[in-house]
């Protein structure tokens, strides 16, 4: 099952909650998975997004508008993996899921404009990326609402996302390498992706700028 409407399954304590608890989840898994295109189905999204929207339950509504210039759509997920507290084997209330989800400067790349595409592929990140970003008060769209529960997208600029697990992964397993070169009569860092193709890397805008 999907990470995401896994998560909303998360049991408590009181045998009455668990009852009304996994009657709600199971209406809302059912929908979920019913707003949820087939792999391969969405045909502009790209592998590494398509697997991450299955594993974490984002729904097509996401996927309804492409970003623009230098916007970037931040699906948010969790800090910590799981449904338990960490540490113990105590699951999180749903409350507390969504609360933590909410707060965490941490989520999936859904969209990007051509300008933070530019930025973004240059230093090595990409659609799909697992990202953390820097903006206090970001913006967000409601994409979907499921009994009763809306999910959002966080509307950033490129210069926000401040760093990405999955670049971190790809430099670890040499699937992608930052290359020195002194050419240019100084030191000058040129990012190589997966496919050997050299990219100067391109700044990017902040909110604040």
């Amino acid at each position: 099952m999907n990470n995401a409407v896994g998560d909303i399954t998360a049991q408590l304590n009181s045998a009455d909650l668990n009852a009304r608890d996994r009657a709600i989840a199971e209406r809302r898994t059912k929908i979920m998975l019913e707003r949820m295109s087939p792999k391969g189905h969405l045909k502009r999204v790209t592998p590494l997004l398509d697997e991450r929207r299955l594993e974490y339950g984002i729904t097509d509504g996401a996927f309804k508008f492409q970003a623009s210039y230098d916007r970037v759509y931040i699906w948010q997920i969790p800090m910590q993996k799981g449904d338990k507290f960490e540490g113990s084997q105590i699951h999180m209330p749903e409350s507390t899921q969504q609360r933590e989800r909410n707060k965490a400067p941490h989520g999936i790349i859904v969209s990007a404009g051509l300008l933070a595409l530019d930025s973004m592929r240059s230093n090595g990140i990409d659609l799909g990326h697992r990202v953390l970003f820097a903006h206090s008060a970001p913006y967000h769209i409601r994409y979907d609402v499921v009994e009763g529960q809306e999910y959002h997208l966080i509307i950033l600029t490129a210069g926000d996302i401040i760093g990405s697990e999955d670049l971190a992964t790809n430099l670890e397993n040499r699937t992608v390498r930052i290359k020195q070169s002194d050419e240019a009569g100084y030191p000058q860092h040129t990012f190589i992706n997966e496919n050997g193709k050299p990219w100067l890397p391109q700044g990017a805008w902040r909110q604040e700028d």
